[in-house]
């Protein structure tokens, strides 16, 4: 809207309506563009077809035609107005108004509530399949949760998902290893100040000789639901000056998920090997000549 000037399109999965501005379609022999809808475009009103549209004609451009997924696509309750002077748009993905971190409903004027993760939460034990047909097998992983503050009813402060720490390339390393973590997350809340997240990882048999692997794991906002809640240590300063989800990200004044961490030791299944075996490739094999294992070891030394 109010196009002046040079126009940049820019693929962004976190936009709502305007996926369409990804998929524009030079014609060679009028110069004119079509704009074609995304498979992922899914809420798309007339009112703003028809906003569109007229910024679009001097281009000769076609814009997408009105699209509305009535089970994707929520509109919001009363208008979202505007704050410090800005338009507030609504988010059809939840049905609520795309404010920033920290503020929700028209013009911004009510205060989310605070989560954070509870600390010195115990390491969850996770056990691969036990035989190698079994191929894999899912283990929940539940992560406790505190919230305070904010205004609304109990439901509120569940657009939230589990990611794994992939620092020092643990995503990598787990996918090489046979876990994986489920896209699936829910958020249920026991009262006013307690509840929990629940999530499942996939793990693999691995191999026959597969050593015990530690994960870590954290809460972060949900990657299509509006933020219903400000997860402690996710700004970048105490007052941002427009930290408004997922565009915070890129501006450096927001982060996608909290410091707390709760850690995931996915168990092996070494295989014991009879005394001068060893373990290679998941089976026992005898150890070369000059080498030698004691029983129930996985490696040969040498023999003197």
């Amino acid at each position: 809207r109010n196009v002046t000037g040079q126009l940049q399109i820019v693929s962004n999965a976190a936009l709502a309506s305007l996926q369409a501005f990804s998929n524009i379609v030079p014609d060679e022999t009028t110069g004119s563009m079509q704009m074609k809808p995304s498979p992922g475009l899914q809420c798309l009103t007339l009112a703003e077809s028809d906003s569109l549209s007229h910024p679009f004609d001097a281009l000769h451009s076609e814009v997408p035609p009105p699209v509305w997924d009535n089970q994707s696509c929520h509109a919001c309750v009363s208008p979202c107005g505007s704050k410090s002077g800005v338009s507030i748009d609504c988010d059809y993905r939840s049905g609520s108004c795309r404010c920033p971190l920290g503020s929700w409903g028209p013009n911004c004027n009510n205060t989310v509530a605070s989560v954070t993760v509870e600390q010195g939460q115990p390491m969850v034990e996770c056990s691969r399949p036990r035989k190698p047909e079994d191929n894999q097998q899912m283990c929940n992983v539940r992560i406790k949760l505190r919230r305070e503050g904010g205004s609304g009813d109990i439901s509120s402060a569940t657009a939230l998902t589990v990611h794994m720490d992939c620092q020092d390339s643990k995503c990598a390393f787990a996918a090489q290893h046979g876990v994986e973590l489920n896209s699936t997350s829910n958020v249920t809340w026991s009262n006013e100040s307690h509840g929990f997240i629940d999530t499942n990882i996939i793990v693999a048999y691995g191999t026959g000789a597969q050593q015990d692997s530690n994960f870590s794991f954290v809460v972060g906002y949900h990657p299509q639901l509006y933020p219903d809640s400000l997860l402690q240590g996710t700004l970048a300063t105490p007052d941002p000056v427009w930290a408004v989800y997922p565009w915070c990200l890129e501006a450096g004044e927001c982060r996608e998920h909290t410091d707390g961490k709760v850690q995931v030791s996915v168990r092996g299944h070494p295989i014991m090997c009879d005394e001068g075996q060893h373990a290679v490739d998941g089976h026992c094999a005898s150890c070369p000549a000059g080498f030698t294992a004691p029983r129930n070891k996985t490696s040969c030394t040498e023999c003197g």
